[in-house]
């Protein structure tokens, strides 16, 4: 992909190939704005050995899921891709060359250095320059406050904190869960973030995003593997597990909005959402296994309709 030419670029060659990052960014911007589930997905089954390169992609789509959310337009999401995607691009090449970055000063200079060089738009520098800057005023490297913070540059900090509290770099912290993260971003509000766009953050992420892996009140756990904007709260899940936290061999997707009390379904109700560290899920293989249910699903429905019982018996329609 672009992006693995963008990483590459930088571990050769010390430089970012600006038409790797352009076109890795022009596909991201055009799923967000076409379709933000698909975007969704891919931050959730993109895996590669770089962890650098995990965490880079995912604060770019949790990035640009809230740009898009708050209306920026496709040339400012298109730039925040870029700058978030590359932002710890000084730390790869420190890395490479053997030195040790200890403060936040020196990644964001490093980093910074490495855009200029690779003749980054303005735009994308800013981001970079200013990402670890806190709303306060407390940040690094320049202590910059409120909205002399440039608002790319402010989506980006949240993005990241967000990424890293459900993906941890520090093996000596526990990743959060998904509700977990988003308060812990929601008790930042007024000091690390801009109160409002903390609170568009999470709205543009759902209470329940897609991966959030689900206890049930019955015992089982779950997926969430689609949304519906109604109903936030009661999205629709795979079951991966049975009551007793078996892995079922047979899974089958609920949607919890659907379940109405008097119903002959199980009603299921959320208890708590999960930490994704407690369960070794390839989200590959649940995009892949509901995207199968779902077409069955789809062809039984056609099937019992009045058109697809005519199709069935009767071959295609003249």
């Amino acid at each position: 992909t672009s992006l693995t030419s963008v990483f590459k670029g930088v571990s050769e060659n010390s430089l970012v190939n600006p038409q790797d990052v352009s076109k890795a960014s022009s596909t991201l911007v055009s799923s967000a704005v076409a379709y933000p589930s698909a975007l969704s997905w891919l931050a959730l089954i993109q895996r590669h050995n770089n962890k650098v390169y995990d965490h880079a992609l995912r604060t770019s789509t949790w990035a640009l899921l809230c740009g898009r959310h708050i209306g920026l337009d496709e040339q400012d999401l298109k730039w925040l891709a870029i700058g978030s995607m590359i932002k710890d691009m000084g730390q790869l090449q420190s890395k490479k060359e053997g030195k040790k970055i200890t403060t936040a000063d020196e990644a964001v200079r490093e980093s910074v250095k490495l855009a200029e060089m690779s003749r980054m738009h303005k735009e994308v520098i800013q981001i970079i320059a200013c990402h670890r800057e806190k709303f306060n005023g407390t940040g690094k490297p320049k202590g910059l406050a409120g909205e002399d913070i440039p608002l790319l540059a402010r989506i980006t900090s949240i993005a990241t904190a967000y990424d890293l509290a459900l993906n941890p770099l520090n093996r000596g912290r526990d990743a959060m869960s998904s509700s977990e993260a988003a308060r812990f971003i929601y008790s930042q509000r007024g000091r690390a973030f801009q109160d409002e766009l903390a609170v568009q953050f999470i709205e543009s992420l759902g209470t329940y995003p897609l991966g959030t892996i689900l206890q049930l009140d019955t015992g089982e756990v779950a997926v969430v593997v689609d949304q519906d904007d109604k109903f936030r709260l009661k999205p629709k899940v795979m079951v991966i597990t049975d009551e007793e936290g078996q892995p079922l061999e047979e899974k089958r997707v609920i949607s919890l909005a659907a379940q109405q009390p008097g119903s002959t379904e199980i009603t299921a109700r959320i208890l708590k959402d999960l930490s994704t560290a407690s369960f070794n899920i390839d989200m590959r293989e649940i995009q892949q296994e509901y995207q199968r249910l779902d077409a069955s699903s789809s062809q039984a429905s056609r099937s019992s309709s009045p058109g697809g019982i005519f199709r069935r018996f009767f071959g295609k329609k003249t």
